[in-house]
């Protein structure tokens, strides 16, 4: 690594030792260091030879006693040990050391796309992001938001497609079983940030969407990760190393607002939470600064899940002729959503100010939403309607007869407060006949999930692969495209998607055998057919569903400017930030590089190598 701003410490003489720590004084220009006020203000980075050394701002005793090329800059002081204990006088090497500096910046915005964003913007209500779209290239990205509602982050940061990592709902299935996994049991597959950190790149992330802090693993030790208030929290606020997150905790407390979505019966309550995701964005800018001063990376990730939640609290809710249109609502707060797009704006807006003008910074916009009015029962209607799904036998299991009748009244109670629970909370899975059920529908999401109940592959399995598994789901495709919205000639359905063949991949076994979008755009109250009758639509459509539609903004010195760049995809980004810091991706990403937005990406310029798997963290 070279650096113009960086100096040779001439280690031939005048160095102080104590034990295994060498002080030498340095100039007041690579201040201020470390202070019993600011114990990690330092920005100083020591080189020995091209190896960084490390840990920085490290106790004095730990230099001394432990060496190994810990270090701190104290006041105008460094103290420094080198990587083998050995003396630098004698052993031949060069000692240099730099001002640390912020290479790339890339900023995640969740629930959003570039047509909100130009919303606002044309309001007057963004300033920050406004300026930095007026200084970048853009890429136009495009993603399987629709389909699949957690894809596409999880595609950002690995570079593979859904059909590679299987990450595609909130509430997905356990291979092989019927019970539900949760987020904090999602596989990921590595992110690029682990490539860079493996490189030597000093990487920080603050919320990647559904990663954990990696665990302790050789080639990480350039990697700092806070897990801080993600959408929706998975895990309890945890980092690596893992002090940091306790460091952070007592400066800034807990993410304010760490639920996802829930029923408002107040003005105020809408208010009070409104209120708490700004707070969050303000705090999520704050740990930023910290993060600068203590990781000091050269790549640093900031995601921003508040406009995530926001959007499904209230854009329905906002949205006039929508049956979940708040008028009181909307008249004593205007709009929550864009007090929360303020403050998400201002929170960049510092971020960004205390950058220098050698950083590069990307902006990322995925997980855009769209209004919807509802279908997201009218699958397991129509599976019940045709047949293929079906109820047990009304009565009491067999198996309670063993029981005295007090047990068997807490048993019916149990059962009767289940079947009580919203459908998107129970996926009424118990209450489906496995030996007569060839197809289910799963309640995942705003649009039909399908799942053939397929001999082998599901526990309790009735339809054979091959000739019988596609009886079924042309069965189910006939039978879908022939309901219209009713009372019009409208299809109910705009799209029918076998998915697996869709999206091929290591994991497609994961997704749903068939999806369905309905056509909600605008209200409707049913959907029909000659076949299959009338089937009411009883989704009240608390929440807004997601787009495909994604963008990424970038400007600096890495950004080669021109027109806009159209044809990108989500698990694009990540090959794309790994060529802009000079880190060759791993042949098996399903990604390319967007190289025609790299500043001289075709120079030929040495790459990092790495050659870290793709097994999920």
């Amino acid at each position: 690594m070279s650096d113009d701003k960086s100096i040779l410490l001439d280690t031939s003489g005048g160095l102080g030792q104590q034990g295994y720590a060498w002080t030498i004084e340095i100039p007041a220009s690579f201040g201020p260091g470390d202070n019993l006020d600011a114990l990690t203000s330092s920005r100083l980075v020591v080189y020995e030879d091209d190896r960084e050394l490390g840990p920085s701002h490290a106790s004095h005793e730990t230099i001394r006693q432990a060496g190994g090329g810990a270090y701190s800059h104290w006041n105008n002081t460094l103290y420094f040990s080198t990587s083998d204990r050995s003396d630098p006088r004698t052993n031949g090497r060069r000692y240099r050391i730099a001002l640390g500096s912020l290479k790339v910046l890339v900023i995640g915005v969740d629930g959003t796309d570039p047509q909100m964003l130009r919303r606002y913007i044309v309001e007057g209500r963004l300033p920050a992001i406004t300026r930095i779209l007026e200084q970048s290239r853009e890429v136009e990205v495009r993603t399987e938001g629709e389909l699949f509602i957690n894809a596409a982050w999880t595609c950002f940061a690995s570079g593979l497609s859904v059909g590679s990592h299987g990450v595609h709902a909130f509430r997905p299935l356990r291979s092989g079983t019927m019970e539900f996994a949760v987020r904090s049991e999602y596989r990921v597959p590595t992110p690029f940030w682990n490539f860079t950190a493996r490189a030597g790149i000093r990487t920080c992330v603050l919320d990647g969407p559904f990663y954990p802090p990696p665990a302790a693993e050789h080639g990480l030790e350039k990697l700092t990760y806070v897990e801080w208030g993600p959408h929706p929290p998975a895990r309890p606020p945890s980092s690596s190393p893992p002090d940091l997150i306790d460091y952070l905790s007592s400066r800034h407390g807990s993410h304010p607002c760490t639920i996802d979505i829930q029923v408002l019966d107040t003005i105020q309550d809408s208010a009070d939470m409104a209120a708490l995701l700004c707070a969050g964005a303000r705090k999520r800018a704050a740990i930023t600064k910290d993060l600068i001063r203590i990781a000091n990376p050269e790549l640093l990730v900031v995601h921003f899940p508040e406009l995530h939640t926001a959007t499904h609290q209230w854009l329905n809710s906002e949205t006039p002729g929508h049956r979940r249109y708040d008028a009181a609502l909307v008249k004593a707060l205007g709009s929550p959503i864009r007090q929360v797009y303020e403050a998400v704006d201002q929170a960049i807006g510092r971020i960004i100010a205390q950058l220098s003008p050698d950083t590069t910074v990307v902006l990322t916009c995925l997980g855009g939403v769209r209004v919807t009015h509802g279908g997201a029962y009218l699958l397991d209607h129509l599976l019940h309607r045709l047949g293929l799904s079906v109820p047990p036998t009304p009565g009491e299991p067999a198996s309670w007869q063993r029981y005295p009748e007090p047990v068997r009244r807490v048993l019916r109670f149990c059962r009767d407060a289940w079947d009580r629970r919203l459908p998107s909370e129970n996926p009424r899975l118990l209450n489906i006949d496995w030996s007569k059920t060839r197809a289910f529908a799963l309640p995942w999401a705003y649009d039909g999930y399908l799942r053939i109940n397929q001999r082998g592959r599901e526990p309790r399995g009735v339809v054979a692969d091959g000739a019988e598994r596609e009886q079924v789901l042309a069965e189910v495709e006939s039978a879908v495209r022939g309901l219209r919205l009713a009372g019009t000639d409208e299809p109910a359905a705009k799209a029918v998607v076998r998915t697996q063949d869709a999206f091929p991949g290591a994991a497609s076994a994961e997704l749903p055998d068939l999806m369905v979008l309905w056509n909600n755009a605008r209200p409707f109250d049913a959907v029909e057919s000659e076949q299959l009758g009338r089937i009411e639509n009883g989704d009240p459509a608390g929440r807004c569903a997601h787009n495909d539609l994604g963008g990424l903004f970038a400007y600096g010195p890495l950004i080669a400017y021109g027109p806009t760049i159209a044809g990108a995809r989500d698990y694009d980004i990540a090959p794309t930030i790994l060529e802009m810091l000079g880190v060759k991706s791993p042949e098996r990403l399903d990604g390319h590089a967007i190289s025609e937005l790299i500043a001289s990406a075709s120079t030929g310029r040495d790459v990092r190598n790495t050659s870290a798997p793709l097994a999920a963290e």
